[in-house]
C-alpha cells in the first residue's frame, strides 16, 4: 500500500480494540504515514483523556467479540460504539481538513443477517432513512430479556423463531451477526445527527485472519484462505484519509 501525503492525514486518532488484529494492523499503518501522528488507545477517564490531547480528528470504533452472552455481544458490538461516540464526539476537531471522521468496522455478517431474516425484520432494517436509536436499543433489550430465559444465549435457530431474525451460517454467536447489522443501522442514524459535520461511515473488512473466531475448528480452517490483518486495514486508511 503507498502512503498517504502526510499532508492529508488527521494528527490524533482514536482507536478501539488496538490491542490485537486489525486494531493493531490499523495503528501500525497510520503510524508509518507520519512522524507527526498520535493515536489514542485508551483512558479511563475522560479527564485523563482530555489532559493529554485537545482535539481529535478522528473515532475508529474497531472493537469487537465475537463469542459470549448474547447481551455482552451486543454491549460490545452495538452499544459500545455508541458510547464511545458519545464520549469523544465532544473532542472532534470541526475545523480538521476534509471534516474529521467516524469510522465503524462492520462485518459481512450483517447483511446476512439482514437477508435471512423474516419480511417485518427486513423491512426495520431497511429503515435507515427513518431509524432512531431508540428503535435500536429497544431491539437491544427484547433480545437481551429472549437470551437470559436462555441462560444467557440464543442459538440461531431460537434467535430466527422467537424474534424473525436471521443469523450467520458458520462459527460465531448468533448474536454476533445481529450486533453488526444493528450497528450499520446505528450508524446510519449517527449520519443524521452529525449532518454535514462528521463524515460517518460503516464498513466490512472481509475475511481477516484475526482471533475473532477462533474458538472454531472451521475458523482454523478457513484462516488459510483469508486475508491477513494489515490487508484489511486498507478501506479504514481511505476513509480516514
Amino acid at each position: 500500500m503507498s502512503p498517504v501525503s502526510p499532508a492529508v492525514i488527521p494528527p490524533c486518532i482514536l482507536v478501539t480494540g488496538a490491542n490485537r488484529g486489525i486494531g493493531v494492523a490499523i495503528v501500525g499503518r497510520c503510524l508509518l504515514q507520519s512522524k507527526e501522528m498520535h493515536i489514542v488507545l485508551a483512558f479511563s477517564e475522560l479527564r485523563k483523556a482530555d489532559a493529554k490531547f485537545q482535539k481529535l480528528t478522528a473515532i475508529v470504533n474497531n472493537a469487537g467479540i465475537a463469542y459470549g452472552s448474547t447481551a455482552n455481544i451486543l454491549n460490545v458490538n452495538t452499544l459500545g460504539p455508541k458510547r464511545i461516540d458519545d464520549d469523544f464526539l465532544p473532542f472532534l476537531d470541526m475545523a480538521a481538513p476534509g471534516k474529521p471522521r467516524i469510522v465503524q468496522i462492520s462485518s459481512g455478517a450483517a447483511p446476512r443477517c439482514v437477508q435471512s431474516s423474516s419480511a417485518k425484520r427486513r423491512s426495520f432494517f431497511m429503515e435507515t432513512p427513518n431509524v432512531t436509536w431508540e428503535k435500536i436499543s429497544a431491539v437491544v433489550d427484547e433480545v437481551n430479556q429472549g437470551s437470559g430465559a436462555k441462560g444467557g444465549d440464543l442459538t440461531k435457530g431460537e434467535l430466527k423463531k422467537q424474534f424473525g431474525i436471521g443469523s450467520l451460517k458458520g462459527p460465531g454467536s448468533s448474536a454476533y451477526s445481529l450486533s453488526k447489522a444493528l450497528l450499520n443501522l446505528y450508524t446510519s442514524w449517527r449520519t443524521k445527527e452529525c449532518g454535514d459535520n462528521v463524515r460517518v461511515n460503516a464498513f466490512s473488512p472481509g475475511a481477516i485472519a484475526t482471533d475473532l473466531f477462533s474458538e472454531s475448528a472451521f475458523a482454523c480452517i478457513m484462516r488459510k484462505i483469508m486475508k491477513s490483518p494489515d490487508s484489511g486495514t486498507k478501506s479504514t486508511l481511505l476513509l480516514l484519509f
